[in-house]
């Protein structure tokens, strides 16, 4: 059995490696934490304007309809360009819970926001607890919403908010969320990566709409899902560590010799 990629996965490879190569620079990086959007922009729209962000979004939503493989050898190849974009809480939480789980009026007015670059929706499901469903203690009542969710990456620049809740029957389940409402509350945080900015999100009695297929198991899928892609842009992150690491190994020079000739740094790498 062959687990390679295919001749079409590395051509993607390829292309997305080569685009990313071109905007998403460690200069770019670091000119974003200085703007008001807090990420990069401009790749991101670059990934929209390349139909990225809609690889594994349905075709009648705009997207290519690809698979999970394709989605994360993108996860890969945004770790490795270390692109300060909303990748994870967008394209690995909100839009699969939004296509496998949503309504069709659901589908329509956000997916293809996401695939064209227009929205952000943020994915506010961690709480004190961590992110275990059945540990939420954010509850809807009649459709309305109150807790709050943090850290929530991306919340100041997302329009809505995809939250894990109780039921009024105590069952996890997840809605969406217009974050302009004014009884949604958004507060900064500190974050330790400063290219992924966080906030907490107080919500006083807000309207939802439920997703109505995100019954418990459902959500663990989505969990497990994006755990997956995770693990990707970890990788490619990862590499790029390495590949910078000895690089440097490679002209830093002590004591009249390369670093990475001494036999502590050389094994390591």
């Amino acid at each position: 059995m062959n687990f390679g990629f295919s001749d079409e996965q590395d051509a993607i490879r390829g292309t997305l490696a080569r685009m990313l190569s071109d905007h998403a620079t460690l200069a770019v990086a670091h000119d974003c934490l200085d703007t008001a959007e807090g990420f990069d922009t401009a790749t991101w729209a670059a990934l929209a304007d390349g139909g990225w962000l809609g690889l594994a979004i349905d075709e009648e939503a705009g997207g290519s309809a690809m698979g999970a493989v394709e989605l994360a050898i993108l996860a890969e190849e945004i770790g490795r360009s270390l692109a300060a974009v909303p990748f994870a809480p967008v394209l690995g939480l909100a839009t699969p819970a939004i296509q496998d789980m949503g309504t069709q009026s659901q589908k329509e007015e956000l997916l293809s926001g996401i695939a064209e670059g227009r929205m952000i929706v943020a994915a506010a499901l961690a709480e004190d607890g961590g992110l275990a469903p059945e540990r939420v203690s954010a509850k809807v009542v009649q459709d309305r919403l109150s807790g709050r969710k943090s850290p929530v990456s991306f919340a100041a620049d997302a329009s809505f908010a995809l939250v894990a809740a109780m039921d009024a029957g105590g069952t996890p389940r997840l809605y969406l969320v217009d974050l302009s409402d004014p009884s949604v509350s958004i507060n900064a945080l500190d974050a330790i990566d400063c290219t992924r900015p966080a906030a907490e999100i107080v919500f006083h009695n807000t309207p939802v709409e439920l997703l109505p297929g995100s019954d418990p198991a459902a959500i663990r899928t989505l969990l497990d899902g994006a755990a997956v892609l995770a693990a990707f842009e970890q990788i490619g992150l990862a590499e790029r560590a390495l590949s910078m690491t000895k690089a440097y190994a490679c002209e830093r020079r002590a004591f009249g010799r390369q670093i990475g000739s001494f036999q502590a740094v050389k094994h390591r790498l």
